[in-house]
């Protein structure tokens, strides 16, 4: 708890809903947008984390009155009072430069070259084209095919054959019996003769014929006159600047290079630093 007024960390409690030192920065963070107005800065982006160093520093210090709203007021006040010099500060610390040289020379030469000219110039120019085209194609084309078979075949032939077949129910001396025709009980005899006469006669006849008459006539007549005439004149102008630069730089002599590294180590600043030291008079000193 304060002793006197408000301390930072219980202002940014009171906005955040949060609490515990622990969660200082996520605080900070929901709290910062509440506290700081608008005020000039070198670099937008640059605002947010300028404001969180600021309350981080004095978290745990207690304003300087015991109205939280005039608080507000003189600490954007001051910002906008401090903030122009401090920003070219930033800026200037932002040059970059070669500490390990003490001298840069740059020469540039420009060069210009005018060219005035003027040019005429007239071009006549005729072309006549006459021509005469006839043609004439006169065909008769004629085919005829005729193609005739005749064909007569004649074909003759005889025939004659003899079966015959004896039985026998009791031959009495084999087979001898029933070949000499003896004690035969039936017998089948067929005699065939014949005489077959095939005859072919055919006629084929093909007659193809084809006419074929082409006839073309054509007459082309083509006269072509043109005449062209240009003329040209004017004038050329030509302006050309050129420009060279030649750029020298390094050390020339007078101090050593330890000794230009101790100069350039005393430009470095903590600007940060610089701004939270002003706003000292915002809080009580008793601490």
């Amino acid at each position: 708890m304060s002793d006197y007024t408000y301390s930072i960390k219980e202002i940014c409690e009171g906005i955040s809903g949060l609490s515990g030192i622990g969660q200082a920065d996520s605080i900070i963070e929901l709290a910062k947008g509440q506290i700081f107005g608008n005020y000039e800065i070198f670099e937008s982006g640059y605002k947010g984390l300028l404001e969180k160093k600021i309350l981080k520093h004095y978290y745990t210090r207690e304003i300087c009155v015991d109205d939280i709203e005039l608080w507000k007021f003189r600490m954007n006040n001051k910002m906008n009072e401090i903030m122009p010099y401090y920003n070219q500060m930033y800026k200037s610390a932002k040059i970059d430069f070669q500490p390990m040289e003490d001298f840069k020379v740059t020469e540039i030469l420009d060069e210009s070259v005018n060219v005035i000219g003027s040019t005429t110039g007239t071009l006549d120019e005729t072309v006549n084209v006459t021509g005469n085209n006839t043609e004439t194609v006169n065909g008769t084309q004629s085919n005829s095919l005729s193609n005739f078979k005749n064909t007569d075949v004649t074909n003759e032939r005889n025939e004659e054959s003899n079966n015959e077949s004896r039985h026998s129910n009791t031959p009495q001396n084999g087979l001898a019996d029933v070949r000499n025709d003896k004690y035969i009980t039936t017998a089948d005899i067929d005699d065939v003769k014949g005489n077959i006469t095939e005859h072919n006669e055919g006629t084929e006849n093909n007659v193809s014929t084809a006419n074929t008459t082409n006839k073309t006539e054509g007459e082309v007549n083509a006269t072509n006159d043109t005449v062209r005439n240009n003329e040209t004149s004017g004038s050329v102008r030509n302006d050309t600047t050129r420009s060279n630069s030649i750029t020298r730089s390094g050390k020339s002599g007078g101090k050593s290079y330890s000794e230009m590294l101790t100069e350039f180590r005393k430009t470095f600043l903590n600007i940060d630093m610089m701004v939270i030291g002003e706003l000292g008079e915002m809080f009580f000193n008793l601490y």
